[in-house]
């Protein structure tokens, strides 16, 4: 028997694709919606199972949303322009995708008045530079250093503000993610070091900031218990979502011990000024969270993956900068 009929926005993404396929073995009927900007056919692993449904549309037209939300019981809303240099390139489509879809998602879904939770994936980033000392909650100031970060806080803002007895959102602040993926990412921290650790053999960092990180799967399994947990506890609040914090030069030295051979250089010229310890004590304790993953494990999940298959991890698209920016001709 079905769980319910899951809406998951930009499901065939680097994170919505494995939560998709999470949801459906967790019986829930998923249905995704996608626009595909980074390319066709990341939906296809999906289609073996029955209880999935895909419709390829723009989160900013309000009929494509009026269709996707039909019958829908959830919604987790992942639908982004995600990073700091994409939104930095294309600002207007970033907040027009980030901010105003999301808007008018929430007013669609309050209008009707039928979802029993709202996930929306929000970002660590929000935080933006803090103290080295500082472990940051969930109640700690934010300080957005890109319009990626910017568009996220307001619309937390935004769906927080219309929270009721009748709309129960929930807002997941994901830390830097990492891991293995059907849309699979090597522009992400974790995963280009290793992979740059693998077939460049040197690894350069530019800066010594903390920053806190989550495994892809782990995302999946914390989504997944937002929609089941019994109660109201989850509406109307916010979740730091991740596993462990580690600055640059002691990731890089992990991975670097790992893979081995490697040369590792440091340069103090960086335009990134993010630099955030986080607590995920509220996760926790609230939810009884605990992280299935580990860096040490997605380090060796994608060593294991790059000495197996003869993908090129260079191809552009691998990184959402470059095959966002095709989409879009920039």
């Amino acid at each position: 028997m079905s769980k319910g009929l899951v809406l998951v926005t930009g499901g065939a993404g680097y994170v919505g694709s494995v939560v998709s396929e999470y949801l459906l073995k967790k019986g829930f009927n998923v249905r995704v919606l996608d626009l595909l900007i980074h390319g066709e056919g990341f939906e296809k692993p999906l289609e073996k199972y029955d209880n999935f449904e895909f419709l390829k549309g723009d989160v900013r037209n309000t009929l494509t949303l009026e269709r996707a939300l039909e019958n829908v019981d959830f919604v987790v809303h992942l639908a982004a322009i995600v990073g700091a240099p994409e939104s930095r390139r294309i600002p207007e489509l970033t907040w027009d995708i980030n901010y105003q879809a999301t808007c008018n998602l929430v007013d669609i879904v309050k209008r009707e008045g039928k979802i029993k939770r709202f996930v929306f994936a929000s970002t660590c980033s929000n935080y933006g530079k803090c103290d080295s000392a500082d472990v940051v909650t969930e109640e700690s100031q934010l300080s957005p250093a890109s319009t990626y970060a910017e568009t996220k806080v307001k619309a937390e803002e935004y769906i927080l503000s219309k929270a009721d007895s009748s709309f129960c959102p929930t807002i997941c602040r994901f830390s830097t993610v990492y891991g293995l993926s059907p849309r699979m990412r090597f522009d992400l921290l974790v995963n280009e070091f290793v992979r740059d650790a693998m077939f460049k053999r040197k690894l350069e960092v530019r800066e010594n900031t903390w920053r806190s990180y989550v495994h892809v799967e782990d995302i999946a399994a914390v989504i997944n218990s937002i929609l089941t947990v019994v109660g109201d506890k989850i509406c109307g609040e916010v979740f730091n979502v991740g596993t462990a914090n580690y600055c640059k030069h002691d990731l890089v030295n992990l991975v670097s011990n790992f893979i081995g051979n490697v040369k590792i250089t440091y340069d103090s010229d960086s335009k990134d000024t993010r630099n955030y310890k986080v607590s995920f004590d509220k996760i926790e304790s609230k939810l009884n969270f605990k992280p299935n993953w580990f860096l040490e494990d997605g380090i060796e999940q994608i060593k294991m993956f790059l000495e197996k298959t003869d993908i090129d991890p260079y191809s552009e698209k691998y990184s959402n900068f470059n095959s966002c920016g095709k989409a879009v001709g920039k």
